[in-house]
């Protein structure tokens, strides 16, 4: 149940799920939600590799991973940005993160995160480029699950976040700090893999 929920979460693929929103044992399972993002990722660049030049290629690859995630990340992202950029109080910036408008620092976040993401998977090198087009999805929905743990929640009071704070923490032990470890010891090495 809370495996279909954490799809319905963070994904656009159809699944049907009991499970409510308050379930916080979906996060347990993000970074597995993210290797099978990964699994499509790599389907998707495999059939484009075919067909486009590797920019174009890696374009599409962006393209796939904004709308499988229904372009949640970016959305946060420049939330973030129009919020932490602003220069307010506090209770001001979290204003501004919850409106629904999307402010200049906004989009200059989004543009520069995506030429970045752009450049970074055009660069991947062509043997490997599979295993890191895999891994990246699992290990940013890990990270996810990290920042939920490890960070102060910024909000007063309750929020979906702050919910998930509990269940992460098995998340972390057991899922998350085992993906993450071969980067922790030896990222170089990890990263030729």
């Amino acid at each position: 149940m809370n495996f279909l929920a954490a799809i319905a979460f963070l994904t656009t693929i159809p699944v049907r799920s009991q499970a409510r929103w308050e379930d916080n044992g979906k996060v347990l399972y993000f970074p597995v939600v993210g290797l099978i993002i990964g699994v499509l990722l790599c389907a998707v660049d495999y059939v484009g590799s075919f067909v486009f030049a590797p920019g174009l290629r890696s374009l599409i690859d962006l393209f796939f991973l904004a709308a499988i995630t229904r372009g949640l990340h970016l959305d946060g992202l420049a939330d973030t940005a129009d919020g932490l950029l602003s220069h307010r109080s506090r209770e001001e910036s979290l204003k501004i993160m919850r409106d629904s408008r999307i402010g200049v620092m906004g989009v200059l976040a989004l543009l520069f995160c995506i030429l970045f993401k752009w450049e970074s998977i055009s660069l991947l090198p062509g043997e490997n480029r599979w295993l890191f087009l895999l891994a990246a999805p699992a290990l940013a929905r890990a990270s996810l699950v990290i920042g939920v743990v490890l960070l102060p929640y910024a909000r007063r009071g309750e929020g979906l976040a702050k919910r998930m704070t509990e269940s992460g923490k098995e998340a972390l032990s057991f899922v998350c700090l085992p993906m993450l470890l071969p980067f922790l010891v030896n990222w170089r090495a990890a990263c030729a893999m």
